[in-house]
Order: C-alpha cells, then sequence, then structure tokens
C-alpha cells in the first residue's frame, strides 16, 4: 500500500493529463473543423 502523499502526487499526476490532453484535442479539432483561414501546405 503506497502512502498517501503519493497517492495525491498520482492523482494530481493523473487529473493535470486529462486536463491538457483534453484541451489539445479541443484546440486541435476546432482548429481542423472551423478554422476558415486555412493555408494549403507549401509543397502543394
Amino acid at each position: 500500500e503506497p502512502p498517501l502523499h503519493e497517492k495525491v502526487a498520482c492523482v494530481e499526476i493523473i487529473l493535470v493529463g486529462v486536463v491538457a490532453g483534453s484541451a489539445a484535442t479541443y484546440s486541435a479539432l476546432n482548429s481542423l473543423f472551423f478554422d476558415t483561414d486555412m493555408a494549403w501546405p507549401c509543397y502543394l
């Protein structure tokens, strides 16, 4: 059984990861579907 402070640290790390991942996913999807100023790639 790990000590309480290790459990708290693990839960905090997981929560920060979930929040950051959700924000990154939202930002990526938002720019994919709702960005009207999309430029063509330089190789096209």
